[in-house]
């Protein structure tokens, strides 16, 4: 099954300003997750554990497409 969502990763260095830039594009109305989760990626099931992690805090904003 496809994953309904696409992933938008943001890599750089500490003290580069991605987190501003994360806010900017997280306040998009169609961009989900918007803040560092500080969680390691190994492997496909991580992501799909960030998902589960960001739906207890959070709710998805409607007619959204992209997860960050």
């Amino acid at each position: 099954m496809k994953h309904p969502y696409s992933r938008i990763f943001l890599l750089s260095h500490m003290r580069a300003y991605s987190s501003l830039l994360g806010h900017i594009i997280g306040s998009h109305p169609r961009i989900n997750g918007y803040y560092e989760m500080h969680q390691s990626y190994l492997s496909d099931a991580d992501l799909a554990q960030q998902i589960a992690d960001y739906s207890q805090h959070d709710s998805l904003k409607p007619d959204s497409h992209y997860q960050k």
